[in-house]
């Protein structure tokens, strides 16, 4: 494995968790299935590179997809909403190209309001 450092002003646009309330989750309005991770298109982007994503929370919720057409964002359902059932979450991608890293994200934090 080679070892990589991105600069802060090369990362990759964050990602956006909806719905949300700026940097606000509302858990009742994120679980039941209606959660999405949006990811904007960025700089470089390619059909065949693969984007791995992950949101960080009560666990991990993570998985991956391929651009197979090229389209301003990108949205995938977020099925497990139990990542949700805590104060903080955050999320980020990375994206692959012939099996290496080639950029990352910047990250996103919100806060979880209104859990059980």
């Amino acid at each position: 494995m080679n070892p990589k450092h991105v600069s802060s002003k090369n990362l990759l646009p964050q990602p956006k968790i909806t719905p949300s309330h700026g940097n606000v989750l509302k858990y009742p309005e994120v679980t039941g299935g209606t959660a999405e991770i949006i990811f904007p298109s960025y700089p470089g982007i390619t059909l065949g590179q693969e984007v791995s994503w992950g949101i960080r929370g009560n666990g991990i919720a993570f998985a991956s997809f391929k651009i197979l057409e090229l389209k301003p964002q990108y949205e995938v359902k977020v099925r497990f909403h139990i990542v949700f059932d805590t104060e903080q979450v955050t999320a980020d991608y990375s994206v692959r190209e012939n099996d290496e890293v080639i950029g990352v994200s910047h990250q996103s934090v919100y806060t979880v309001i209104d859990r059980p």
